[in-house]
């Protein structure tokens, strides 16, 4: 079994297996880094040697773009080499978010090497892989390595609330509160006591009811991290 980094060289020798083997694995290589072509050469009972053709590996760069919203508006771009071994059909895009499952999410033509998509919701940290599909077979496939891009998402807290419905900072406003499901919010007056409370708090809040004047929040997210200071409503 020859390789070399792709494009460039000469092939090196990286294993011998039997002439009945149909399958080898190559664990010294950094796919995140290169793509690699492979070459098989099989030596007959006359002493002749013989060549396969070159096939190429997929090789799978991503990069994110996060939107003024956070993840929801965010994009991400995914570029690639062109598998050679097959006549490639298409090329099929997976995402695994927060180490979840992974889900199909973009299918390109056999000629296309990079597409963009939005980021959704789908998590803090996505990876994705490119894998080839063969023209004569669906099931015969090459996938690439995974390409993992992360959206910061921070929490932004705006400082001053006017409930006057003139659609300008009418209510308490947390940028990107809606991305941390199950957080808890807690408001309390200038004399510490609670006037708000609520789980999964996504911007509702206007203080309406309440008197112009600073008040205090302390805003909780599941893994433990927690956030705490203050605000004005101006009336």
């Amino acid at each position: 079994m020859l390789r070399r980094v792709a494009g460039s060289g000469t092939f090196a020798q990286v294993g011998t297996v039997a002439n009945t083997a149909t399958s080898f694995t190559d664990s010294n290589v950094d796919a995140d880094a290169n793509a690699y072509d492979y070459r098989l050469e099989l030596q007959n009972s006359c002493g002749t040697v013989l060549q396969t053709q070159d096939h190429t590996t997929i090789r799978t760069t991503a990069t994110a773009t996060e939107g003024q919203e956070g993840r929801d508006e965010g994009k991400v771009k995914v570029s690639w080499n062109a598998y050679r071994g097959f006549d490639v059909k298409e090329y099929r895009i997976f995402r695994t978010s927060d180490n979840g499952t992974s889900t199909l999410v973009a299918t390109v033509s056999g000629g296309t090497l990079q597409t963009e998509f939005a980021s959704s919701t789908a998590g803090f940290d996505q990876c994705l892989r490119v894998v080839a599909v063969s023209s004569a077979n669906a099931s015969v496939t090459s996938a690439s390595n995974d390409a993992c891009v992360s959206f910061a998402n921070d929490l932004v807290f705006y400082n001053v609330i006017t409930p006057n419905n003139d659609g300008l900072n009418d209510k308490f406003e947390i940028k990107n509160v809606g991305l941390y499901p199950g957080n808890s919010l807690t408001i309390l007056n200038r004399w510490g006591k609670e006037v708000y409370r609520a789980s999964n708090y996504n911007n509702q809040w206007d203080g309406a009811e309440q008197a112009a004047g600073v008040y205090y929040y302390l805003l909780k997210l599941p893994g433990g991290k927690s956030y705490k200071g203050w605000f004005e409503v101006v009336k």
